[in-house]
């Protein structure tokens, strides 16, 4: 078994996202906006007069404007934060956008994203190469030819391409990717080579989103995002229907993510250290679970279904403050510790 263990850090254009990333990149920092100001942009000129934020004395013009502009002020602030965390040095033209106290162009935002979407790639293809004891695909003068501008770094990273499908009999080998503290936003396309993947670790990096690669990887087993802080959904189109293990502690889910509900193999599922204030009847529907961690929200109720969950062992609910439940509630049959909150 290879298992593929890093400690570093580092997403191009978004042409080179599909349109579903692309759309969940864009929809996590729109929901960092002012409710009045989503709600205008959701509904449309007409709701200007019910927005109290703006208490009418805004035309529309000047509401969407705001709107985007603050859209596009926590992109850069989110981006910039990301890449002053590389280790290496960084090229002189996104050194210097990252160093300016002026709001970006959209067309600069363009250029950070895909820098740091190249830096992702370079990342995992150097480890890759290393953790396979393959020759390191960067050398000195590379890292030196990419200190003169970010073009340089999108374009070799187009070579990790070329790699994957050279070393494809290698990369069949690996089943477990261990990729945390990287920094990483992004996971990039060309790791659909590894077919035989059961293990997907993302600890302790900067995604916003589920990378819609993980639906290439037809037989993974266990996901864990632990400590991914800006983390807050899964889009739909993400398949997690084989999935046994998942964990998403210390991310920033206020809402339960009813899309797990689906993982009927689950047999494991952390969401500890979120903001959950609901967890909904459908749990129940999670008939595998054995192992369930919701400690650490903001539950104030648990549904009765859970007692429907026959095969859990191991419930887990302490600090959630507000939580209480009557005296008679009904707890699963087989767990082997009744929790007290």
């Amino acid at each position: 078994m290879n298992t593929i263990n890093n400690n570093n850090t580092h997403t191009v254009n978004k042409n080179t996202i599909d349109n579903t990333d692309a759309y969940q990149y864009d929809k996590y920092f729109f929901s960092l906006l002012p409710d009045e100001i989503t709600q205008y942009l959701d509904q449309g000129p007409n709701q200007l007069s019910q927005c109290r934020y703006f208490r009418g004395s805004l035309t529309n013009e000047h509401v969407q404007k705001i709107a985007v502009r603050s859209l596009l002020r926590l992109r850069q602030d989110f981006e910039c934060g990301i890449i002053r965390s590389y280790e290496e040095g960084q090229p002189k033209d996104i050194e210097a956008l990252i160093n300016t106290n002026d709001p970006l162009s959209t067309k600069d935002l363009a250029k950070l994203r895909a820098y740091m979407i190249a830096r992702d790639k370079l990342t995992i293809w150097k480890f890759l190469a290393t953790s396979l004891m393959l020759p390191s695909p960067i050398t000195e003068q590379d890292w030196a030819n990419f200190s003169l501008d970010s073009n340089s770094v999108i374009q070799f990273a187009t070579g990790f391409e070329g790699w994957c499908k050279d070393n494809e009999s290698s990369l069949l080998k690996i089943n477990q990717l261990l990729l945390s503290s990287r920094g990483l936003t992004s996971l990039p396309d060309e790791l659909r080579a590894l077919k035989n993947l059961t293990n997907l670790n993302l600890n302790s990096n900067n995604f916003t989103f589920f990378p819609k690669i993980i639906n290439k990887f037809k037989i993974l087993d266990k996901l864990a995002f632990f400590n991914n802080s800006y983390l807050n959904t899964i889009s739909t189109e993400i398949n997690l229907s084989n999935l046994t293990s998942i964990t998403l502690k210390s991310c920033n889910f206020d809402h339960f993510p009813s899309h797990i509900l689906k993982s009927k193999f689950l047999n494991y599922l952390n969401l500890s250290e979120n903001k959950l204030e609901y967890i909904p009847p459908q749990i129940s529907d999670l008939d595998s679970l054995t192992d369930l961690n919701l400690s650490h929200n903001d539950l104030s109720e648990l549904p009765s279904e859970i007692v429907k969950l026959e095969k859990l062992t191991s419930l887990q609910i302490i600090n959630n403050e507000k939580l209480k439940l009557p005296k008679d509630f009904k707890w699963p049959p087989n767990l082997k510790v009744i929790p007290n909150g």
